[in-house]
C-alpha cells in the first residue's frame, strides 16, 4: 500500500501526492499539481502531519529549501522529531524530499503570464 493510500484508509483524507516516501532525491514524494487552487506547500505539511501521527511522534520544521537535480525541482524539508521510548525522548533530524516539478513549473508559467 502506497502512504496515498495508507492516509485514506487511516484517515479518510485523500491527498495529492504519488511515488516514495520521501527520504532522498530518488525516493521523493511527488506532489501532483491540483486547480484551481496550487496548494502544494500545504500538502507537504499535512504529509508530514499524517506521517508524524502514525508514527506517533512530535515535530518541528527546521529549515525548507529548493533544489534542483537533473531537471526537476524539489522541496528538501528539514525536521526534528521527538519520540518518547520509555521515560526516554529521543530527538532525530529528518530530511524529506518533495518533487514539485509540476507545481512549480505551473507557477513559473502564470508569473510569466502576468
Amino acid at each position: 500500500m502506497d502512504f496515498r493510500a495508507l492516509i485514506k484508509k487511516s484517515f479518510g483524507v485523500d491527498i495529492p501526492i504519488k511515488n516514495g516516501f520521501g527520504s532522498s532525491y530518488e525516493t521523493a514524494v511527488v506532489m501532483e499539481l491540483v486547480l484551481p487552487y496550487n496548494e502544494y506547500i500545504h500538502t507537504q505539511y499535512v504529509y508530514i502531519k499524517y506521517l508524524a501521527i502514525l508514527r506517533d511522534i512530535k515535530w518541528k520544521m527546521i529549515s525548507q529549501e529548493l533544489a534542483f537535480k537533473e531537471g526537476k525541482t524539489f522541496d528538501v524539508i528539514k525536521i526534528e522529531t521527538k519520540e518518547k521510548v520509555g521515560k526516554k525522548i529521543i530527538t532525530f533530524m529528518e530530511t524529506h524530499y518533495f518533487d514539485i516539478t509540476a507545481c512549480w513549473e505551473y507557477e513559473a508559467a502564470i508569473k510569466v503570464e502576468a
